[in-house]
């Protein structure tokens, strides 16, 4: 028997003797679920795994989890020119997190109803649902706009109103001279 068959026969030992250990220790778990597998590597120059360890996706358990989350999943989603609006289907006590940005002028209606939006972080937009269907509808106002156009037009009036008391001034001095 060459050597490296006799390598071949020893990994295969330890790996048994490894996998009985390691299965009598996981049993204890009572949340383990699954079966203990050994993997055997052989390398020419020798390859050292220490502690390593593989998992196997229980595919069912993941397919329950998409269908959850698919369950509560937004549609109709349209993001326009400061309007956002989508649907969800929603149960009290939970929120809706959008990726829109949060600032001051954010306006959101759930159901035609004017709602106080929340965050994440203080980053993110959350809308807080109720039973059943939801439609949120999120406008955005520039803060402020409005009395900023009010002071802009007060300025206006009042440059015009000097321009014309100083054209009335300007003529009255020309007629005096004359």
């Amino acid at each position: 028997m060459d050597e490296a068959q006799l390598r071949k026969e020893d990994l295969a030992a330890a790996a048994a003797a490894f996998d009985r250990k390691t299965l009598a220790e996981t049993k204890k778990n009572k949340d383990f679920t699954g079966d203990v597998r050994t993997i055997v590597f052989s390398t020419e120059t020798g390859l050292t795994f220490k502690d390593y360890q593989f998992y196997g996706l229980n595919l069912d358990a993941l397919e329950e989890a998409a269908g959850r989350i698919r369950a509560g999943e937004v549609s109709d989603v349209k993001i326009e020119n400061g309007h956002v609006t989508c649907s969800v289907q929603g149960t009290q006590g939970r929120s809706l997190c959008l990726l829109v940005p949060w600032s001051k002028g954010w306006k959101a209606l759930r159901n035609k109803e004017i709602v106080q939006p929340d965050t994440v972080a203080g980053t993110m937009i959350t809308i807080p649902l109720v039973d059943g269907s939801n439609e949120i509808e999120l406008t955005y106002e520039i803060p402020y706009l409005r009395e900023g156009l009010y002071i802009s037009a007060a300025a206006l009036a009042v440059m015009l109103i000097d321009a014309l008391c100083r054209w009335v001034s300007t003529r009255k001095k020309k007629k005096a001279a004359r």
